[in-house]
């Protein structure tokens, strides 16, 4: 079952989707958190496709400011990604989510890591793809690329399918925060040494905002065990360019994670 509902926490009102599929209550859910210009619906079909795979309810939402979900009110801080690990924390409180997998592209991925490094006693296991834990030149670049093609048109008009007349308030809390010269000296590499459950670090090698070896620094950052895997001829979203690879090493690292002693 699927169902599409509004929950409001530290007064933002988020849009939510749950994907039922396990009625035991005390079996872990995945939590999905979206890129920095994500929603909901560019996940497109893949939150269902995991949680099919492994039995696992499912949690999808908007952060503030994207898709369904209420506008910014003010300036994005340099921690927003802090902030919203903490919002996340609420957030599955509100619905009583005692249990998680935490699944972060990019920004999403940053806020996972976060939020495991936080919430270690609900954080069951752990999966990033693409994510942030320090300021790199890559990234910066290819933001200066991304607002280059949003500036143009194209890039504005795909988006705004997603996020109506929120496009470019979203658009410029991402880009502008990120280069900005506050945000030069940006690191969580001394937060992620408290992540201490299970983590699979996914990046592809041709990913325009990091380099290959980005995927080595948050693993070796971790306090807990974490696996590797660095995709040949992929770039920033590994979930798309290679989904069937994706769900089935991602689904078999969830496999073990939970049935394990």
């Amino acid at each position: 079952m699927i169902d599409d509902l509004s929950v409001t926490v530290a007064g933002i009102r988020l849009a939510v989707r749950r994907i039922l599929v396990n009625p035991d209550a005390n079996a872990p859910w995945l939590v999905f958190l979206h890129e920095g210009l994500g929603s909901i619906d560019q996940w497109r079909d893949f939150p269902l496709k995991l949680a099919t795979a492994t039995g696992c309810n499912t949690l999808i939402y908007d952060r503030q400011g994207h898709g369904k979900s209420d506008r910014f009110t003010g300036p994005r801080p340099v921690d927003y990604h802090t902030r919203e690990a903490a919002l996340l924390a609420e957030l599955l409180a509100a619905l009583d989510v005692t249990r998680c997998i935490p699944f972060g592209h990019s920004d999403g991925g940053t806020m996972a890591l976060l939020f495991a490094a936080r919430e270690p006693n609900t954080t069951t296991a752990l999966v990033v793809e693409a994510a942030h834990v320090s300021t790199e030149e890559a990234a910066q670049l290819g933001i200066v690329a991304a607002r280059a093609q949003f500036d143009a048109g194209p890039l504005r008009d795909g988006l705004h399918a997603y996020h109506g007349d929120k496009v470019d308030a979203m658009f410029a809390a991402w880009a502008d925060t990120w280069l900005s010269p506050a945000f030069a000296e940006w690191s969580i590499t001394e937060e992620i040494r408290d992540v201490t459950c299970p983590a699979l670090i996914i990046q592809g090698e041709q990913d325009h905002y990091a380099t290959p070896g980005h995927v080595e620094v948050i693993a070796a950052g971790v306090g807990g065990p974490a696996s590797t895997w660095l995709i040949p001829e992929v770039g920033h979203s590994p979930h798309r360019e290679a989904e069937a690879e994706v769900l089935d090493r991602t689904a078999q690292f969830i496999a073990d994670v939970v049935t394990s002693p």
